[in-house]
């Protein structure tokens, strides 16, 4: 090192010391009196290879990296970077660990909140330094999924794949949205593909959507009248969506719109005896078929509170649109304006379908509506309809 700094080597030895007061590098052996030293933070230091690297090195060290990330669980991954956080905070850290170590931890699946975080501070930490690094730290996930949504609000799909893919990221709301962005497409074969990686990331709503594309896939084979097939793929949603038996089939009923009263009696069961995010959005829907109106109201507050709810944008869309085709203008337009969720912004399209169906109440809301809007709109009034005629109740 003293050769290479041109530094007298007790400056080096004085530097060393600091560095290893402060954890930083630990002493890894020794030749005689030299030493050789290491970075303690094993996680940044195989991060750092697989990046600057050449391809042989980073090839080396890709399943070093696989067998880290599995070795730290989603828990300890969130200590870590809450630790890291502290020691920018209190000012511990050089502007090149600082940049280094949080574009490794957000690459390694924390969650959202955590992530972005992480980025705003250790952004203030290096532009408070007049470092160039800050401009260089990569999009949090929280800033993709917001600009991925304005895309899906306008209806651009495609726009939206190609943002989520190009941003390099795998967390688990990533490749959840992939997976249904693909399966909004129609494309199964890529959704099954992310949302499984996603469920390998921890995702429960990938787990749920799972078993809901294979319920569509049985629907298409039902309809084509292929019902062994269809039964495969309705025993496949039970086992992995891991949600029992009667909310599965409650979810049928709906589907099939078939058996109302059993469908509210089974997933009411099944509900009082799980209390979870899959059971109470389940309760939520199928009650409103049955125009149980202020029950149903509840179970789907109860939902929205749930960790992670925010990510079912299907599932969302489709109880706001159901919401309005069972004509409960009112409460549709309470649950888009509630500040805490800003689902009005998330869903401009169901916003505006119902402005405009409220017009007569508040005629100057849709003029606010613009052009690229119109055919997203035209849309949710289209399913509106289906959903009306098709649930309707005698």
């Amino acid at each position: 090192i003293a050769k290479k700094t041109r530094l007298e080597s007790k400056v080096v030895s004085a530097q060393l010391k600091q560095l290893t007061d402060k954890y930083q590098i630990i002493e890894a052996e020794s030749i005689g009196k030299n030493k050789i030293y290491k970075l303690q933070e094993r996680f940044f230091n195989i991060w750092y290879l697989m990046r600057f690297g050449r391809k042989k090195d980073r090839q080396r060290v890709e399943w070093l990296v696989k067998f880290l990330v599995s070795w730290c669980t989603p828990e300890e991954l969130e200590v870590r970077a809450n630790r890291f956080i502290g020691a920018i905070q209190n000012g511990e850290v050089n502007e090149n660990y600082a940049y280094h170590m949080c574009e490794a931890l957000g690459y390694a699946g924390l969650e959202q909140d955590t992530e972005y975080s992480m980025k705003q501070i250790v952004k203030t930490y290096l532009s408070s330094m007049g470092s160039n690094l800050a401009e260089n730290l990569s999009i949090s996930d929280k800033e993709v999924i917001d600009k991925t949504l304005e895309s899906i609000d306008n209806n651009n799909f495609k726009i939206a794949t190609t943002l989520l893919l190009q941003s390099n990221k795998s967390s688990k709301i990533i490749l959840f949205t992939l997976g249904w962005l693909y399966e909004k497409e129609k494309e199964y074969a890529k959704s099954k593909e992310y949302y499984l990686k996603a469920i390998e990331s921890g995702s429960d709503a990938a787990l749920y959507n799972l078993g809901i594309l294979y319920n569509n896939l049985g629907v298409l084979h039902e309809k084509e009248q292929d019902y062994d097939k269809a039964k495969e793929y309705y025993l496949k949603s039970i086992v992995i969506g891991n949600i029992d038996a009667s909310n599965s089939l409650s979810w049928f009923y709906f589907e099939q719109n078939k058996n109302i009263d059993k469908a509210i009696y089974l997933v009411r069961k099944d509900h009082l005896n799980q209390k979870a995010i899959h059971t109470t959005y389940t309760l939520a829907i199928v009650l409103l078929w049955g125009e149980e109106f202020d029950d149903s109201y509840q179970r789907f507050l109860e939902f929205l509170e749930y960790k992670g709810a925010l990510e079912y944008l299907y599932d969302i869309s489709l109880y706001l649109t159901f919401l309005i085709a069972k004509e409960q203008y009112h409460k549709a337009k309470e649950f888009l304006e509630m500040p805490e969720y800003q689902l009005k912004e998330r869903y401009k399209a169901i916003w505006y379908a119902l402005m405009e169906l409220m017009q007569d109440e508040f005629p100057h809301e849709i003029k606010k509506m613009g052009g690229e809007l119109r055919e997203s709109v035209d849309e949710v009034l289209v399913e509106i309809e289906r959903l009306r005629m098709k649930y309707a109740i005698d």
